[in-house]
């Protein structure tokens, strides 16, 4: 949805504190400009604050999570390479597949060793955090027709006031109520 709103001229804030979204920021000075707002700290993050964060820009960030893995969401990466070893080997090679490539001239032994070994493993990883910039959207209550198309069909006010009351969610309910009218 991003990529599409981007691709359709219209800035773009993500509302996540997701790290494998911070491969969609841009750089400064692109518009339009995709950057992210932590939900919880409600602070941005630009491409900047990827780089002083990651030591790499954020369109390497998924190779930096290839090398380095993220236990968080399964991705094995590459033993003994961490953030700041990854993120050092990505700006003196340029990217996952040039670290690979060269792999045989790292002076570093068991570095040079471990990257060979398991070089596969960086692949599948890489597969692991990309991010489908293409996904189709369809689903029942959203129509789509390009980012700034984008309707919902109409609530089902029953149906949302009944989730809330199997999930216990009593005040929501009641904040519902008030924004929904209680014609249900």
């Amino acid at each position: 949805l991003a990529t599409m709103a981007f691709n359709d001229g219209v800035d773009v804030d993500i509302y996540s504190s997701d790290k494998d979204l911070m491969q969609l920021c841009t750089e400064e000075g692109v518009s339009p400009k995709i950057n992210m707002v932590d939900p919880f700290r409600l602070s941005r993050t630009t491409h900047k604050e990827v780089f002083e964060r990651w030591g790499v820009s954020s369109n390497l960030l998924g190779d930096l999570l290839a090398l380095a893995g993220d236990s968080s969401d399964n991705i094995p990466g590459v033993k003994g390479i961490g953030p700041k070893i990854g993120a050092s080997l990505l700006n003196e090679y340029g990217n996952l597949e040039a670290v690979l490539e060269k792999a045989h001239n790292i002076k570093q032994k068991s570095r040079r060793e471990k990257l060979i070994e398991y070089a596969d493993m960086a692949r599948l990883s890489r597969k692991l955090v990309e991010l489908d910039r293409n996904a189709p959207i369809q689903h029942d209550h959203i129509l789509c027709n390009g980012v700034t198309q984008i309707r919902t069909a109409n609530l089902d006010k029953a149906r949302i006031l009944n989730f809330l009351d199997k999930m216990e969610f009593r005040e929501l309910k009641q904040k519902t109520i008030l924004k929904l009218g209680r014609s249900t």
